[in-house]
């Protein structure tokens, strides 16, 4: 169904259209949240502390109400590590906002990245997918499509929110991954696919601390 949403979003489908088949959410697979080891969880730059991170965003029990949303600290920017117990293959995501200026505007995936530690960790690394979002609310609920080649093997996602619709706080009310669990237990790292960017561009990045020195990346 032809939707309205905001000219450049990523392929998606709004769940509310569809029902969940066969082959789950739109072909996308099933809910793969129950995977996710809240325990190793981290989170910067947000409000609340990782464990209501962890309840309100990525629970598999989720009230019929649906989660109250969790905001961003100092600015629009979060960043989230996400571990799995098991490796999973990941073929739809859905992250969903307020629906205002609050809402994420866009959202880069890092699949398998080591030794994430904050933001400089990822830098210079270049996503395996950048998806631009929509603007909905969390209860017009969207699927996005990823690309399934890049997401074949996968022990941990990180997650980068680099910008709002235009507020300086982004507000996030849900995130689910879709796709199957290979029932392979995560117990030693993964082979990784990281690409650096050839030169980082001043304008992609902030400026935390002009004094700060260069940035080490340890594979």
């Amino acid at each position: 169904m032809p939707c309205n949403c905001r000219r450049g979003a990523g392929p998606h489908d709004h769940v509310a259209d569809g029902v969940f088949a066969r082959d789950g959410a739109f072909g996308v697979g099933q809910l793969l949240n129950g995977h996710i080891n809240g325990l190793a969880l981290q989170a910067w730059n947000m409000q609340p502390s990782v464990q209501v991170v962890y309840s309100s965003l990525f629970s598999p029990h989720v009230g019929e109400d649906g989660p109250p949303f969790v905001a961003s600290d100092a600015d629009p920017e979060v960043l989230l590590f996400v571990p799995f117990h098991e490796v999973v293959k990941i073929r739809g995501l859905l992250i969903s906002g307020t629906n205002d200026a609050f809402a994420p505007g866009a959202v880069k995936l890092f699949v398998n990245a080591q030794d994430v530690n904050g933001f400089e960790s990822v830098q210079r690394l270049l996503p395996e997918e950048t998806v631009v979002l929509a603007q909905t609310s969390a209860e017009d609920a969207i699927v996005y499509r990823i690309n399934p080649a890049k997401f074949q093997n996968v022990a941990s996602m990180t997650l980068m929110v680099p910008e709002s619709f235009g507020e300086d706080e982004t507000h996030l009310c849900r995130i689910e991954f879709y796709g199957e669990s290979t029932g392979q237990p995560v117990h030693r790292p993964l082979a990784t696919n990281v690409v650096y960017e050839s030169m980082a561009n001043p304008a992609d990045h902030k400026i935390v601390d002009e004094a700060r020195g260069g940035m080490n990346i340890v594979m």
